[in-house]
């Protein structure tokens, strides 16, 4: 009897020794998640170590991420690797989804598309947007698994329903052209509208292309010009380029050559394949002085 009651003694402070260990891991996952809101780094990279090394699944992805974006840490893909693998191996859907992202890439590993997708899969079965997303460009492409556009729009349109900024653009995207789906302007205009409430820049040259040509919405040049303004804002290259056409051919804005060289000159500078052509052209047929600078300042 006396023999039984010790051992039931014994599990009992095995149990909350068990439970102790595991607030404590807790505890400090949550001190690094604090850490890492506020923007300490450094903080936020040792609570998540010592809660990684104690087995927490999410420690091991956040120091991951971490040594990824050399975030608190000196960068080091290999080490990214290590506790992304750390945490997937635990089953932990975002731990999978990082560490598929890594084998796509070949950051820290061979790459291997169809590794990536072992890693994809599993995530994406337990819901995780970025994992979603990311079969959803497999399958659009072809890499690691037979091309079919009708998967891809699938599993975009399951990230987009979580709000994935990028799966959202993408399924518009799908829509536009008809691409794995019925081909819908008016469902693409809805989808791009919800990217942009969801932060995604790229999206907002899409509205103003869909204004500019009467895409699902009704035609408006004034509107689209007030969308690749937004766009501009942000520097981004389509939204500039688009931008400078209208101000060159007076669409939706006063028409100006000048204008039209500095949003051109603008594009150039982010790369817009088609940007230094246009910038030539207006020199070419002397719709502005040869002497213009378009970076100079205007008065």
């Amino acid at each position: 009897m006396k023999k039984r009651i010790l051992i039931l003694l014994a599990l009992l402070v095995c149990i909350c020794a068990s439970a102790l260990a595991e607030e404590d891991t807790a505890a400090l996952y949550d001190q690094g998640t604090e850490a890492l809101k506020a923007g300490d780094y450094k903080t936020a990279a040792v609570y998540f170590e010592k809660a990684a090394e104690l087995g927490h699944p999410g420690a091991q992805h956040e120091l991951g991420v971490c040594y990824r974006d050399g975030n608190g840490v000196e960068q080091s893909d290999e080490k990214a690797v290590k506790y992304y693998q750390m945490s997937a191996d635990q089953g932990y859907a975002a731990g999978q989804a990082a560490l598929g992202y890594m084998y796509a890439a070949g950051r820290g590993v061979e790459q291997s598309y169809e590794k990536a997708i072992a890693y994809f899969l599993p995530a994406a079965d337990q819901g995780n947007a970025y994992a979603q997303y990311n079969l959803g460009l497999s399958y659009a492409y072809g890499r690691g698994v037979k091309q079919s556009q009708e998967k891809a729009a699938e599993y975009y349109q399951l990230s987009a329903d979580q709000g994935y900024p990028p799966a959202l653009y993408n399924l518009a995207d799908c829509y536009m052209s008809g691409k794995g789906v019925a081909q819908s302007y008016e469902t693409a205009f809805g989808l791009f509208e919800k990217a942009v409430d969801a932060g995604h820049i790229g999206a907002l040259c899409n509205l103003g292309y869909c204004y500019e040509y009467g895409y699902g919405v009704e035609q408006s040049y004034e509107t689209a010009a007030w969308f690749f303004m937004m766009g501009a804002e942000a520097e981004e290259p389509y939204a500039l380029y688009n931008l400078a056409y209208c101000y060159e051919k007076g669409q939706g804005v006063e028409q100006s050559y000048e204008m039209a060289a500095r949003y051109y000159q603008r594009a150039y500078r982010q790369n817009h394949p088609q940007a230094l052509d246009a910038l030539n052209r207006l020199y070419k047929y002397k719709y502005i002085p040869a002497d213009f600078d378009p970076e100079a300042e205007r008065e």
